[in-house]
């Protein structure tokens, strides 16, 4: 696929990824049906529009200057019909249970950027913690497929090693190896974000890593 003179792949989406994040989660909240608003997250939707770009962008072939933006639509497009049609098929009561998910989501990537972060990187002031969330999820689904699982059930999905090590099939070392290679991969991506964060300076994420809450833990 190409962009310019870009010839892109998953190791190089993220370039085209970032910028268009905002205009991603407006147009995925514009589709979302009032009704449902409240059980739906735009950021979730779009946690899965990263997975499925990762996945097709080594197939798409361009055929003219919008035809990125028009695959990307399609493809939110498409996520945003399964998202409705799972939210209908919950049953009532369940808006506090997703206002709660959406919550620790957004805590767990904090937390993930903390582990990951050079020392003397902090989230630039300009942008927002869900800007910064999508950062740190897009460069998670450039990592190799049983890198990727094994970080997002350790970090976003909360498991243990033992429950990963079972979903797996591998032994306990075989995940701890995962998820060390993970975040080194993750933290040398994350230097390509340079828009998103700047040297220095102080902030909620910052300073949750800055202070060591994660020093000493096992991976």
């Amino acid at each position: 696929m190409k962009e310019g003179n870009l010839v892109l792949g998953r190791r190089n989406l993220h370039l085209v990824l970032l910028p268009r994040v905002g205009q991603l989660r407006r147009y995925v909240q514009r589709q979302i049906p009032n009704r449902l608003r409240a059980l739906l997250s735009a950021d979730d939707i779009l946690q899965e529009v990263w997975i499925a770009a990762y996945r097709t962008v080594e197939s798409f072939t361009p055929d003219g200057p919008d035809a990125l933006d028009r695959w990307l639509t399609t493809i939110a497009k498409s996520k945003v019909v399964d998202a409705i049609r799972a939210a209908r098929r919950r049953k009532r009561g369940g808006d506090r249970r997703q206002i709660r998910n959406v919550a620790r989501r957004l805590t767990s990537f904090t937390e993930l950027f903390a582990r990951i972060r050079s020392p003397q990187k902090t989230p630039s002031s300009e942008y927002s913690t869900i800007e910064i969330e999508h950062a740190v999820s897009i460069s998670l689904n450039r990592l190799r497929e049983d890198r990727r699982r094994a970080v997002h059930m350790r970090y976003i999905e909360e498991r243990s090693h033992k429950e990963i090590a079972a979903e797996m099939g591998k032994s306990e070392a075989a995940v701890n190896s995962l998820l060390y290679n993970g975040l080194r991969e993750m933290r040398s991506f994350l230097g390509d974000a340079d828009k998103y964060f700047s040297d220095g300076g102080s902030s909620e994420i910052g300073t949750l890593a800055g202070a060591g809450a994660f020093r000493g833990a096992r991976v």
